[in-house]
């Protein structure tokens, strides 16, 4: 269920799934238990970007997110990493209109 809840939380609305990659997360932390019917809400700060040695037109992020309750508790915290296009890199989607 971790993970479900944090690619829903993840998924802004504007954003397409195929503009990233997960490559994985990390120093997860679950501090404090949620109970149905909780209120989650995520803020993600990305700590570092670097080029991808292997995919010049893409990066590599490192992102940490924390995810609060509806009483501003931090439940979960973690560290993850996402192959992204580079802005106005050419991607197998330009040509469809994606």
């Amino acid at each position: 269920m971790f993970l479900k809840e944090q690619k829903d939380l993840t998924n802004h609305p504007h954003e397409r799934q195929q503009d990233w990659g997960f490559l994985g997360w990390h120093d997860a932390e679950f501090h404090h238990d949620t109970l149905p019917g909780d209120t989650l809400r995520a803020e993600s700060t990305i700590l570092d970007k670097r080029i991808s040695k292997s995919r010049l037109n893409e990066g590599i992020l490192t992102v940490s997110t924390s995810i609060f309750n509806q009483k501003n508790i931090r439940v979960i915290s973690y560290v993850r990493n996402l192959l992204v296009y580079k802005k106005n890199a050419e991607t197998p989607y330009t040509p469809a209109g994606y």
